[in-house]
């Protein structure tokens, strides 16, 4: 599992030592790129670093140039509509409300792996 933002690392670093969650073992910042989207250099990084083809990524976006960019890059893209329509988020393989939607979305599909 991996997590892009464009914030930066120590907003990041802070945010996630609030909720009490661990970082992701791959993280890329808008500062690991040269270009921000929606070129795909951020999802193409992520992928390289994660040691899969961008075809086996998914990535839960709620802004267009996070859908046009992951798209781009080869990634199975799902548009999270909390902060834009879902006719803004058109190129997504399909649009979700909530991530609690994006799990029961994924558990269809048979991945969960029994994590909480």
């Amino acid at each position: 599992m991996g997590h892009r933002t464009s914030g930066a690392r120590g907003f990041v670093e802070a945010r996630f030592a609030a909720t009490g969650l661990a970082l992701p073992a791959v993280q890329v910042y808008g500062s690991d790129v040269h270009h921000a989207e929606p070129a795909p250099d951020c999802f193409a990084l992520a992928a390289s670093r994660l040691g899969v083809p961008a075809s086996e990524c998914l990535v839960v976006e709620d802004a267009p140039a996070g859908i046009q960019a992951a798209v781009a890059a080869g990634c199975v893209a799902v548009g999270l509509t909390t902060t834009h329509p879902e006719e803004a988020l058109r190129q997504a393989r399909v649009c979700v409300a909530s991530l609690a939607d994006v799990r029961s979305l994924l558990t269809g599909y048979g991945f969960g792996g029994g994590r909480s």
